[in-house]
């Protein structure tokens, strides 16, 4: 699988992992990809985005025609430019997303996804999974083909194994 580097997401911790992609567009015209459901259901999960901190809400992902939903809470409110909610891992243990986008030119705009309080076990699955969402991302603001988010997932769980040295 022939990747640019800039795409991996990178160790910033032993429970952190952090992505950054360069996608068209501005913030403004990004926020409703994060924060409008039908749009966020496209490349990520279904759901209700609350505005307000601290409210609770649930996202619902499909997988291979498997609905699986997700509690959450979220942390921070600013659109256009920073988001950061909750993500439950169950056990009573939330690791935290912090999606921020910032204008690199005119029409160019920076997706810096930070998620933090990672368990051991979940990196290579999280690592994994943002990459792949994000290629679904990607291919839906650029027009291109997007691929099969299954078989990129298993293909970049293989990759993170030894990027993460698991």
């Amino acid at each position: 699988m022939a990747m640019d580097s800039a795409d991996w997401g990178q160790s910033l911790a032993a429970d952190t992992l952090r992505f950054e992609r360069t996608l068209p567009g501005t913030p403004e015209r990004l926020w409703p990809w994060l924060a409008d459901s039908e749009k966020r259901a496209r490349w990520l999960a279904a759901g209700v985005l609350p505005d307000q901190p601290g409210a609770a809400f649930t996202l619902t992902f499909e997988y291979e025609g498997t609905p699986v939903q997700t509690r959450h809470t979220v942390r921070l409110y600013e659109p256009p430019s920073r988001l950061c909610i909750t993500w439950d891992e169950g056990e009573d243990w939330h690791s935290e997303v912090t999606f921020e986008l910032s204008a690199l030119t005119a029409d160019q705009v920076r997706l810096c996804i930070t998620h933090r309080r990672l368990r051991q076990a979940d990196r290579v699955d999280v690592a994994s999974g943002w990459h792949a969402h994000l290629a679904l991302l990607s291919a839906l603001l650029t027009g291109t083909a997007a691929p099969d988010f299954m078989t990129l997932h298993r293909e970049l769980e293989r990759a993170y194994q030894q990027r993460l040295e698991v």
